[in-house]
């Protein structure tokens, strides 16, 4: 028979002299963590279903009271709380936090955000976890006097979606530069880590005029640089 110990009810088993035993699904408790079973009260020497008995015996549920972990600072979204085993690693929450303003940066151990909580370690008590934020980087744009472009505001590391490009009269738009002397185009692709300006390039049109004599017979747009 089974001795639950306050656990959910075990119901008791007929069997054979030391024969093998399959073991019953193990009992339930409230905030607690089944141990296994046990030949003594105390719970100190550990039943053998392999071995199985021979004579009428009662076996004793042993628990491990658990742990409860919180999750706080979580903006927008709400992340439940769970009991853990004392001690033992869990797993981080399967949802992220989401944010309307800022980006999630990781579950910290305390509020000032400043110690990655460690969920290989566990924990020994009731723990509150709280979530880590940062801020957007922006993307600012400088036109060298074309038309503006709005900043883009996003997370690190990430690709960037660039704006439609600027217009300036009688120039074409080259590209944008991280640096103000045009050596370094802009990776858009890998993103940025920290607030950035890049600069615009920009490429003089020219206008050729052809002429027979005195008579203009036509005109053409060229770009700087362009054989014509």
């Amino acid at each position: 028979s089974f001795e639950s110990n306050g656990g959910s009810e075990v119901e008791s088993i007929s069997t054979y002299n030391n024969v093998s035993i399959t073991a019953p699904a193990e009992p339930t408790k409230e905030g607690y963590f089944f141990d296994g079973w046990f030949t003594d009260r105390e719970c100190t020497t550990p039943f053998n279903f392999n071995n199985g008995v021979s004579e009428s015996i009662t076996v004793y549920a042993k628990y491990t009271q658990g742990v409860t972990v919180s999750y706080a600072n979580t903006a927008d979204t709400v992340v439940e709380s769970v009991l853990v085993r004392p001690n033992a690693a869990f797993a981080a929450p399967e949802v992220t936090p989401v944010s309307q303003t800022q980006y999630f940066n990781g579950w910290f151990a305390d509020e000032a955000c400043t110690t990655l909580f460690d969920f290989t370690v566990g924990v020994t008590c009731d723990t509150v976890v709280y979530a880590g934020w940062r801020n957007p980087v922006v993307l600012s744009f400088d036109t060298i006097e074309g038309s503006s472009v709005e900043n883009v505001y996003t997370d690190i590391n990430v690709a960037i979606t660039l704006p439609e490009a600027p217009t300036k009269a009688g120039y074409l738009f080259d590209g944008w530069y991280v640096d103000e002397a045009y050596t370094t185009l802009f990776d858009a692709e890998a993103g940025i880590t920290a607030n950035t300006t890049v600069y615009a390039k920009w490429l003089v049109v020219y206008t050729v005029t052809y002429m027979n004599g005195n008579v203009e017979i036509g005109t053409e747009n060229v770009v700087e640089g362009t054989a014509y």
